[in-house]
């Protein structure tokens, strides 16, 4: 999970900042401090080679700044929130849904559309997979991947070519619902696979943020 403090450069912020980064030391803190009175550079000296540390200098007041921190460092608080929302339906299916992978993954997504296809990755192999639902984060050279597998028998070969048509009808079909998804995640640069048909891998390819704190 990515941790967004404010006032982080403060004498009690800093040392809150440092806390985190001893409890939680795979998740990525987020440090946004405008330095002004309380805020001074020198009190997070010590961890300018942190990279799990990323220093912003904002003010919070500046919502269009904290939106855009959000949008980069949502990827974990997203899967989070559909593992806990899609939980009651699992159970009734007597299935399960887990995460795996790398945490602290940070990428440049529309929060609240990255989870919209999520969950519709996730409701097709409610509906149409079988076994256990898995989402996996990894990082890649180039991007950061957000993959949805089941352990169902997957798509058919003369359906791979048409899954995301909004116009495709068949079994397994999601329908507007993938062709929707695919179009989101391409807003945000990204873009939405089938990556393997059989199991079937759903994939979003997101652009890493590269964003440095300046």
């Amino acid at each position: 999970m990515n941790l967004l403090v404010t006032g982080g450069a403060g004498f009690i912020g800093s040392s809150y900042v440092r806390l985190a980064r001893r409890k939680r030391p795979n998740d990525l803190v987020v440090n946004v401090d405008a330095l002004t009175y309380a805020g001074n550079l020198e009190n997070l000296r010590d961890l300018e080679s942190d990279r799990k540390h990323v220093f912003v200098r904002a003010d919070i007041r500046e919502s269009a700044t904290i939106l855009e921190l959000l949008r980069r460092h949502a990827i974990d608080a997203v899967v989070a929130q559909q593992l806990v929302e899609w939980d009651p339906a699992f159970r009734r299916a007597q299935r399960l849904l887990v995460r795996d992978g790398s945490t602290g993954l940070t990428a440049i997504s529309t929060p609240g559309g990255l989870a919209q296809v999520v969950a519709t990755l996730i409701d097709n192999a409610l509906v149409h997979g079988d076994g256990t639902v898995t989402i996996h984060t990894r990082e890649t050279s180039g991007h950061v991947v957000l993959e949805v597998r089941d352990e169902g028998v997957g798509v058919a070969d003369e359906l791979v070519p048409h899954i995301f048509e909004r116009s495709f009808s068949g079994a397994h079909r999601t329908g507007l619902g993938l062709a929707l998804a695919r179009d989101l995640v391409a807003a945000d640069g990204g873009r939405l696979e089938l990556a393997q048909p059989r199991p079937p891998i759903f994939a979003i390819f997101l652009a890493p943020d590269s964003a440095d704190g300046d």
